[in-house]
Formats: structure tokens, C-alpha cells, sequence
């Protein structure tokens, strides 16, 4: 299958989109520097993309439209002192994953500020728009009956 719209090649990429400007390259670093430190303390979530051996993560901040990427070669791990860091509920993680940065960047906050996610009013229509809204709903307006003893 031939598909004439597929971008198959980094030439036809470029007849779409320009390279990036050479300014792109200033801000990428091959380390965990001071300030993606801080982001990454008072980031909450993360997202994991993984290709084994290479993983990809995207720290997000609540309320902050700036994502921080970081790109490496990731292992699993058994370390005892990196998996009593890592503790819930009193009890060590089984396995932790380590990766070696390759490179971090700060993405610009672009797609959280056209998708209004932190925005008050936004967020709600989400919440009862999402599968857990939806469920609490339903229990509102469903009485459940016991189930049948047989």
C-alpha cells in the first residue's frame, strides 16, 4: 500500500516543516540540570513513553503550561536504597526503572494553554464528561438492587 500522503523520509518532513532553528539546539541539555531538578520535585505526574531500551518522560506541574522532556536509555533496577526511596505504604518498590539522560528540554507550554486543561471551567466539564463522572452519575440515578442468593 502506497499511501502518497505518508511522510516517509527527513527530506519530505523538510517540504512541510522547516529544520528547527538553531536556537532549539541551545536549550537542550544532556543532563538533569538545577531548574529540571526543581520542575521534577514539584512535578506530580509523569508520562512514560518507552521503546526498550530508550524511554521518554514528560514531567507535567498542575497549573504550569511549561512540560519538562526527558529523553534516555532506561534499565530496571533492584537497588535496595533506590527502592526504599521509592516506598508506598511503608513497603519498598519491587523494581524501579533508571534512566541515563540523554537529553532534557523544557517544552513550551503551547498545548496545555490551546487545550484550556488548567483552566477551572475546563476541568469541570472533563470531570463529568470522564468515565468516573459518568459512574457517579449512573449511582446517582440507578438504585442497585441486592444481588440474588441462589
Amino acid at each position: 500500500m502506497n499511501d502518497p500522503d505518508i511522510i516517509a523520509s527527513k527530506a519530505e518532513l523538510r517540504e512541510v516543516i522547516a529544520e528547527p532553528h538553531a536556537s532549539i539546539n541551545v536549550k537542550i541539555f544532556d543532563s538533569i540540570d538545577h531548574y529540571a531538578r526543581v520542575f521534577i520535585e514539584k512535578a506530580p505526574l509523569v508520562m512514560v513513553a518507552t521503546g526498550s531500551p530508550e524511554h521518554g518522560l514528560i514531567f507535567v506541574v498542575p497549573g504550569v503550561s511549561e512540560t519538562l522532556r526527558v529523553n534516555g536509555r532506561a534499565e530496571l533496577t533492584r537497588n535496595g536504597e533506590i527502592l526504599e526511596r521509592l516506598s508506598a505504604r511503608n513497603k519498598p518498590a519491587l523494581l524501579a526503572t533508571r534512566v541515563h539522560v540523554e537529553e532534557s528540554f523544557f517544552h513550551c507550554g503551547k498545548a496545555f494553554i490551546r487545550s484550556k486543561l488548567w483552566k477551572q471551567e475546563s476541568g469541570r466539564r472533563r470531570r463529568e464528561g470522564s468515565r468516573c463522572g459518568a459512574r457517579q452519575e449512573l449511582r446517582r440515578r440507578i438504585v442497585l438492587m441486592p444481588r440474588r442468593i441462589e
